[in-house]
């Protein structure tokens, strides 16, 4: 109980980020199909390997993220680091910016290879930017990564909580899988 918080960027900007939500909620108003704003947002995704910069938030997120969690997993930064140090496991943390500024830190995705198969262990997203193709773009990162691997067989197993609907419906009507 008497561990000290660990505070991101993330943590430190939110208030800015509230605000820039609206002016993204306004441009989504504005805009004539789904697909405009999307393209009008410029969004960038930055992936990067675990490392020592991103393990704090990288944990933060598996440990507060609940609407788009797939496995639920929590785990502390020692526990993390652990679990990806295997030569048969990679973990990603993705990093989000448009044209109204950087989201830091919001996705983190993990496998787990077996053989000629992939199991998606993790694949985690802030609130704060589902619904804007990021959820699409990591898998399509996690795919292509597999692919480049020699994996012929992904699977993704969802574990339900009472709060993770979100992620089920991604991946049962916008994943393909």
């Amino acid at each position: 109980c008497f561990d000290s918080p660990v505070i991101t960027e993330e943590d430190l900007a939110r208030t800015k980020t509230y605000a820039v939500e609206r002016k993204r909620r306004d441009l989504r108003s504005n805009a004539q199909s789904f697909h405009e704003w999307i393209h009008s947002l410029k969004t960038q995704v930055i992936v990067e390997d675990l490392n020592e910069a991103n393990l704090p938030r990288a944990v933060q997120l598996m440990n507060k993220t609940n609407q788009m969690n797939l496995s639920s997993r929590r785990m502390s930064e020692e526990e993390l680091c652990d679990w990806s140090s295997s030569d048969n496991r990679h973990l990603w943390t993705f990093r989000v910016a448009d044209k109204f500024g950087d989201a830091g830190v919001t996705g983190l995705a993990s496998i787990q290879i077996e053989q000629e198969s992939a199991t998606i262990i993790d694949f985690v997203l802030s609130c704060r930017v589902i619904g804007r193709m990021v959820e699409e773009t990591m898998l399509h990162f996690v795919t292509r990564v597999t692919d480049q691997l020699g994996v012929n067989n992904i699977i993704a197993e969802y574990v339900p909580t009472p709060n993770n609907n979100v992620c089920l419906s991604f991946w049962i009507e916008r994943s393909g899988f």
